[in-house]
């Protein structure tokens, strides 16, 4: 009995690849080459070196300038991802 019970709770604890969900930062090539793509958020570099660049020679012309920023994030949805229900 102390058994059936110790078994119900490990079955109950035991996470299955339907539990989670995986997502990666950058979209980089490694995301597609395992058994199961991984959905990503792409890196967007030159939108991210223009606003650096913006940010600095507006903060030169004003040291108290805010520079921060908020960029939309861009989803590469695939299959390590799941619609929760």
């Amino acid at each position: 009995r102390d058994q059936h019970k110790e078994d119900r709770r490990q079955r109950q604890m035991c996470i299955r690849d339907r539990d989670i969900s995986v997502a990666s930062v950058d979209d980089s090539e490694l995301a597609i080459l395992g058994e199961v793509p991984i959905a990503s958020t792409p890196h967007p570099m030159e939108r991210l070196g223009g606003k650096a660049a913006e940010n600095l020679l507006r903060m030169i012309k004003d040291p108290g300038f805010d520079a921060n920023y908020e960029f939309e994030v861009d989803v590469v949805p695939r299959r390590s991802v799941r619609k929760i229900k």
